[in-house]
């Protein structure tokens, strides 16, 4: 789930390429402008940005593009997809090594033992 290296950078520029396509979405095609708008957008930007609870601030990117493309209409709904299928993406790949859900919850390998050992 953090992968290091090549992969790990790989993972940082599609969290920063889908928070920015996140604000953008939003404000091209903008809810009333409020500050809730604002903060219902550049938090969970924020947290893509920072690698922080990557899985559900994807979730919640998704849906943000989701009805951005219902309040728009038809108009420019195939850029607003492919953005959401590239948050999707990031949401099922994970964070990376170089994010702070790594910090937080660590980096761990999980092995099983191939023997069984329930008796003595």
């Amino acid at each position: 789930m953090f992968p290091a290296g090549a992969a790990g950078g790989a993972l940082v520029i599609l969290r920063l390429t889908a928070a920015a396509s996140l604000l953008a979405q939003g404000t091209e095609h903008p809810f009333p402008p409020t500050w809730f708008t604002l903060l219902a957008l550049g938090l969970p930007a924020a947290a893509l940005c920072l690698g922080f609870l990557t899985p559900y601030t994807s979730g919640i990117g998704c849906l943000i593009e989701f009805s951005v493309i219902i309040r728009s209409g038809s108009h420019a709904a195939f850029p607003i997809l492919i953005s959401t299928a590239n948050t999707a993406a990031l949401g099922i790949l994970g964070p990376g090594a170089y994010s702070l859900d790594a910090s937080i919850f660590g980096r761990r390998v999980v092995r099983f033992s191939t023997t069984d050992q329930s008796g003595p």
